[in-house]
C-alpha cells in the first residue's frame, strides 16, 4: 500500500477533543497518529490509547510504526484523522481499520470545495466511500474554528445537501458501528 506525504501541521486538535470526550474509558487506536499529539487529547474520559503511523521518522512520537493491514489486534474505537486522503489504495485502507475496531470507526477528511484539490473528496464521493465497508453511518461537519464545539452531527440527507451549497464546514467526518 502507498501513501502520499505526510503533512506537518496538527490540523487535528478539534476532533482529538471532540472524540475524545465522546468515548468514555474505551480502547482507542489512532491509525495515521503523525507527531502523536492525539495521544493525550483522546485519554480524556479515561480512554486508552494506541498511536501508529507508517513513517519511520515519527518512531519516537508514536507506538506502532507498522501499516494499518499488518497490525494484530482490536481496539474499540479506530480512529483516522485527516488520513484517507493520504492513501492510494483507500479501500484496502478502510477495511484494514474496520478490522482492527470491535465497535467504531472514526474518520475524518478535509472538505474538498473548501480545500481543492486531487486528494480530497466532496461530500458525495466521501459519503460513497464510507458508504462500502460500514454500515449505521453518522455524520459530522465542522465548522473552521478552534473550539470542538464547532463540530455538529446531522443526517446522512443533510450531509448531502448542506454541504453541497454551503462551504464553511472545513472538514467532514464519519462515525461507523464495526461489522
Amino acid at each position: 500500500m502507498t501513501y502520499n506525504k505526510v503533512a506537518p501541521a496538527d490540523l487535528q486538535k478539534v476532533w482529538h477533543k471532540y472524540v475524545g470526550k465522546l468515548f468514555v474509558n474505551k480502547t482507542i487506536l489512532d491509525v495515521g497518529a503523525g507527531a502523536g499529539k492525539s495521544k493525550e487529547r483522546l485519554s480524556y474520559n479515561a480512554n486508552r490509547v494506541t498511536t501508529t503511523d507508517v513513517n519511520r521518522a515519527l518512531m519516537n512520537t508514536v507506538d506502532i510504526i507498522q501499516y494499518p493491514e499488518k497490525i494484530e489486534g482490536g481496539w474499540d474505537v479506530v480512529t483516522a484523522f485527516d488520513v484517507v486522503e493520504h492513501v492510494v489504495d483507500r479501500e484496502k485502507f478502510l477495511y484494514a481499520i474496520q478490522r482492527l475496531s470491535n465497535n467504531f470507526v472514526f474518520v475524518t477528511t478535509p472538505n474538498w470545495h473548501v480545500y481543492p484539490t486531487d486528494w480530497h473528496f466532496t461530500e458525495h464521493q466521501f459519503a460513497k466511500m464510507m458508504g462500502a465497508p460500514f454500515h449505521n453511518l453518522r455524520y459530522f461537519v465542522r465548522r473552521n474554528g478552534s473550539d470542538y464545539c464547532n463540530i455538529l452531527q446531522v443526517t446522512e440527507g443533510q450531509f448531502l445537501k448542506r454541504n453541497q451549497n454551503n462551504n464553511h464546514f472545513g472538514i467532514w467526518g464519519c462515525i461507523s458501528e464495526a461489522a
